[in-house]
């Protein structure tokens, strides 16, 4: 599932320098030509594809949770890039996760790496491109629910795409909190009766010589559930989700608020 390439890669801009003295039309022309080559390049490396390799997963549970979250739950990050500057922004992050032993002390989290129908992923790139929340018809969460098993996993992928590493899940009851999920925004936990957190780490693509993109390191995020959370086949909770990107030779975090949707498509 493609996620933003603005945050999944930020172009390096070209520079050129400048000498003193007077210069020849020929290297005007060729010092011109050189910023346009080098965002050619950097183009061209956002469309190539790269063969998607396997990934470990590992599922921790603190406490006793008061929901069973057994099932394949399409799960929808909603977050709010700029809320003082424009608080009717949204971009959605678009999951779909599989639950085993929800109910029991040892729950497994498996997030499917697979693509999903070219209708429904044509409605989520709308959505983000007029940064706006994408919430699924009826139909789409028809489809889901009668095709899940059937969509194809992810064998090839694009800088902007995350390249799983490996995923780890937490699955935290608010009796845990302080120990398990140290330094987590109040905002996300308060009145909340349990949470979710998912650590992304992805690993990098290899790119041609001479192209320089800051590729995406990882995805943090953190769900927060009150106790009447839940309506039906639906859960609805607090988020914040945290990417962090490679740049400049040190690690370049983005945080951001919102709201998170799990709804439940299918029993696993």
């Amino acid at each position: 599932m493609q996620l933003p390439t603005t945050v999944f890669a930020i172009g390096a801009l070209a520079l050129s320098l400048q000498t003193l003295g007077p210069c020849r039309a020929d290297d005007a022309n060729k010092a011109a030509e050189a910023p346009k080559a080098a965002q050619q390049q950097q183009m061209a490396a956002l469309k190539m594809k790269s063969p998607v390799g396997p990934y470990n997963e590992t599922t921790t549970a603190s406490g006793k949770i008061p929901e069973n979250l057994t099932g394949v739950w399409l799960v929808i990050a909603n977050t709010k890039p700029s809320p003082k500057n424009a608080p009717d922004k949204v971009q959605s992050y678009v999951q779909l996760m599989k639950v085993t032993n929800g109910g029991g002390a040892t729950p497994t989290f498996h997030v499917l790496d697979v693509q999903l129908p070219p209708s429904i992923q044509s409605a989520i790139d709308k959505s983000r491109a007029e940064t706006r929340a994408w919430k699924p018809t009826a139909e789409e969460l028809a489809t889901l629910k009668k095709d899940w098993a059937t969509l194809a996993p992810f064998k090839e992928k694009t800088v902007s795409q995350p390249m799983y590493e490996s995923v780890e899940y937490k699955l935290v009851a608010a009796d845990h909190y302080k120990e398990s999920l140290t330094g987590a925004p109040p905002e996300v936990l308060d009145g909340s009766a349990y949470a979710l957190a998912v650590n992304e780490r992805y690993r990098p693509v290899k790119l041609p010589d001479g192209v320089s993109l800051a590729q995406l390191m990882g995805r943090y995020s953190l769900y927060g559930f009150k106790p009447d959370s839940r309506q039906a086949d639906q859960l609805n909770g607090a988020a914040w989700v945290k990417f962090t990107v490679a740049g400049g030779g040190f690690p370049l975090p983005l945080a951001f608020n919102g709201g998170v949707q799990m709804i439940k498509v299918a029993d696993a």
